[in-house]
């Protein structure tokens, strides 16, 4: 026990309401004497931004200490290299931030594609978007040029901290958020705190084989996840299917052209019971349940979260096969325990996560700072 006199708390208290962290509230109940102040917390007193790169669009959420968001944009990106990104970002945040007091901004989480060092805010390399020579410092252009701390992860982990802040996984310590996109990644809270690993680069579930001896991967694996579950695999599976079926809505919502395919026919084929979309959906989720398997055993986390774009907008067709082959292949004790579930907040999740990565990154001591 801590024996801190009542002048100390005073001054402490002092502090935190002329710093707007506490506010007064009434009066309360009197014991004799000259009745206490209430106080309250107050989460908006200070904000924080979390701004990501997502496929063809930048997202950006603006959100108090506690995650909750307070306004949230995107803006289209037309061109795919790293100053684009960059300068996107940058315009992003900027929006986002005007009219809001700078002394009340507490900093910047950024999200982006590749592997991302945390120490150095550095992308070392993103495959997905062919930037293979790495260097791009993310952290270095977005401080200098917003002048607010900046902390940078990859985009499909801090997605879990969304999820585990304000979404689903708010009531839970340990969860694992499953990515489905352009690429697979698995993003693992461990006691409220996003896990990155000795070299920022963990959970490429992506790159776990889960049949051996499928199709070659880009990594030079062969039968990777990604090779079955991603964007480009997925309709790849659903052109192939159609083709042997041409009574099928797949065909039918393109004309025959099935080289137009989109993801967003698929899932709304699946709506329609098309037995070709959801038979290519299945198939997904049965990929995906097996390497859920293997993250259950490794990790026995209370929940594991489909989300990601695949995930948010076909997470009703993928969920049973997920949950069906994670069962199967599970030890019993653990999978009893995990609960698998569709994420709750979409794509935001995303954007509202980089903004988490910011508040739990941030000292104590500079919600006080002028």
């Amino acid at each position: 026990m801590v024996s801190v006199s009542r002048a100390t708390v005073s001054g402490i208290v002092s502090e935190l309401l002329e710093a707007r962290v506490l506010e007064e509230v009434g009066e309360g109940m009197s014991t004799g004497g000259r009745p206490p102040i209430k106080l309250r917390y107050r989460p908006d007193s200070r904000m924080v931004v979390g701004v990501v790169l997502f496929d063809n669009r930048i997202q950006a959420a603006l959100t108090d200490m506690e995650g909750n968001p307070l306004n949230y944009l995107e803006i289209p990106i037309y061109e795919t290299t790293p100053e684009s990104m960059l300068g996107s970002m940058k315009d992003a945040a900027l929006q986002i931030l005007e009219g809001v007091p700078r002394d009340r901004v507490l900093g910047v989480g950024a999200g982006t594609p590749g592997l991302v060092d945390f120490e150095t805010g550095v992308i070392e390399i993103s495959v997905s978007k062919g930037w293979l020579k790495g260097g791009i410092r993310v952290r270095e252009f977005l401080r200098r040029e917003l002048e607010l701390p900046v902390y940078v992860a990859n985009r499909s982990r801090v997605a879990a901290l969304g999820e585990y802040q304000v979404g689903v996984g708010r009531e839970v310590s340990n969860l694992i958020y499953l990515f489905l996109g352009q690429g697979i990644v698995a993003g693992v809270v461990i006691d409220g705190q996003l896990y990155l690993g000795s070299s920022s680069g963990s959970g490429e579930i992506g790159h776990v084989s889960v049949a051996p001896e499928g199709p070659l991967c880009d990594c030079g694996n062969r039968g990777c996840l990604e090779c079955y579950a991603t964007e480009a695999a997925i309709l790849a599976h659903a052109r192939s299917i159609a083709r042997k079926n041409v009574d099928s809505l797949l065909q039918e919502a393109v004309d025959g052209h099935l080289e137009r395919l989109t993801m967003g026919q698929v899932i709304q084929a699946a709506r329609q019971d098309d037995p070709s979309a959801l038979a290519v959906l299945t198939d997904a989720g049965t990929k995906v349940g097996f390497a859920v398997s293997i993250l259950i055993d490794l990790f026995d986390p209370e929940m594991v979260i489909i989300g990601g774009p695949i995930g948010s907008n076909a997470g009703e067709f993928l969920l049973p096969a997920v949950t069906r082959e994670a069962q199967l292949r599970t030890l019993p004790r653990f999978v009893r325990r995990t609960r698998i579930v569709v994420g709750e907040l979409g794509t935001k999740a995303v954007a509202i996560g980089a903004a988490v990565l910011a508040i739990n990154h941030t000292p104590v001591d500079a919600v006080f700072g002028s």
